[in-house]
């Protein structure tokens, strides 16, 4: 009997501290955050592109991109806050250790080139953030949402590594991208976890995968490039105002 008795008051506790951390939580937070993400691309096409998407899956690989920006949150709901914000959104796919052959004799190989493709976009996001868990001071939950991305500029960086000489050389170009959509929209959705550091810092974790909706450019193979990212933010959260009693 002790010991339910204990545990009854243990989670009341537990739960009286949850309530009122979150009640004491302002309608606002703001938040900024980092995400190295892995990039690749999906392609839809005809039959009769079939040699040239061979090539293309032979010598393009997966790379690493990133996204950063401010975030801000609306906590409608003690389980839900709807998250806002601008972002720096890189999307990026290469071609890796291409040779440098011989006009005359392709078994002759001089050296290798990686190029890689950036497509730059401020994106605006909307997010769903729903708490499912928690735990003192820990708690997590899964979020839903898509993404309005504005097209800003492409760029090639070309790596070229040539077997005599000790450094490769590294050309950066801006290119123009005259097919390029400039409006974009993904989808996203992850899974989150927060550590509150004190009553005014969250420290969040945010496994998240984003999936372009639309293709990148205007042309026969049509190519939705997506990221898997690990998201780290740090959140500011306002106390509850005396008009939010």
């Amino acid at each position: 009997m002790k010991r339910i008795l204990f545990l009854v008051l243990l989670l009341a506790n537990t739960t009286l501290y949850s309530q009122n951390t979150d009640n004491e939580k302002g309608l606002i937070s703001l938040g900024t955050f980092f995400s190295p993400n892995y990039s690749y691309r999906h392609l839809e096409y005809d039959n009769n592109m079939i040699n040239i998407i061979e090539a293309r899956e032979l010598n393009e690989k997966p790379v690493f991109s990133f996204n950063a920006g401010l975030q801000i949150f609306f906590n409608v709901k003690t389980f839900l806050n709807i998250e806002s914000g601008a972002e720096f959104y890189q999307q990026r796919n290469g071609f890796l250790n291409i040779p440098i052959t011989d006009l005359d004799d392709y078994d002759v190989v001089y050296g290798y080139v990686d190029s890689y493709y950036m497509h730059n976009y401020i994106s605006l996001p909307v997010k769903f953030n729903f708490k499912v868990f928690r735990k003192n001071k820990f708690y997590a939950g899964t979020s839903v949402g898509f993404s309005t991305n504005f097209f800003i500029y492409a760029r090639i960086v070309n790596k070229t590594k040539y077997n005599d000489f000790p450094h490769p050389i590294i050309e950066r170009n801006n290119v123009d991208a005259p097919n390029v959509y400039k409006t974009n929209f993904d989808f996203r959705t992850s899974i989150y976890m927060v550590y509150q550091l004190n009553d005014a810092w969250d420290l969040k974790f945010e496994p998240i995968f984003r999936y372009s909706l639309k293709p990148i450019v205007d042309a026969p193979i049509k190519q939705y490039n997506y990221t898997l990212g690990g998201q780290i933010s740090m959140i500011y959260n306002f106390k509850k105002s005396k008009n939010e009693n």
